[in-house]
């Protein structure tokens, strides 16, 4: 058998205003930015992340008694791209990404 996938999600910028805080009585006031995607927000605040998965499930081994006996192999690759990238010791990646290997040993009961 073979499979293949792919998925994404996108995060749509989303911020505002905190309530303002009068500091010791005088007309400055601070202001603060919450949720996603403000300039110098974290950069665990994703704008994007997208996967595409493959993989192949041969039966190496079936008797009508005793069941089956499978492989599973697959490969992922994943993107991440966060709304702000923050850098602190020269220029930083705009995203990440990940090859992951999977592979697994299955027996199926007759």
């Amino acid at each position: 058998m073979f499979y293949g996938y792919y998925g994404g999600a996108y995060f749509q910028r989303n911020f505002g205003f905190l309530a303002a805080t009068q500091l010791l009585r005088a007309t400055a006031f601070r202001v603060s930015l919450a949720w996603l995607g403000f300039p110098g927000s974290a950069n665990t605040s994703n704008r994007a992340i997208q996967e595409g998965t493959f993989g192949v499930i041969p039966t190496l081994w079936s008797n009508q008694n005793y069941g089956r006996l499978q492989i599973i192999t697959q490969y992922s690759y994943l993107v991440r791209s966060p709304w702000s990238v923050l850098s602190t010791s020269g220029p930083s990646p705009k995203n990440a990404h990940t090859n992951m290997v999977y592979f697994g040993l299955r027996y199926i009961l007759p």
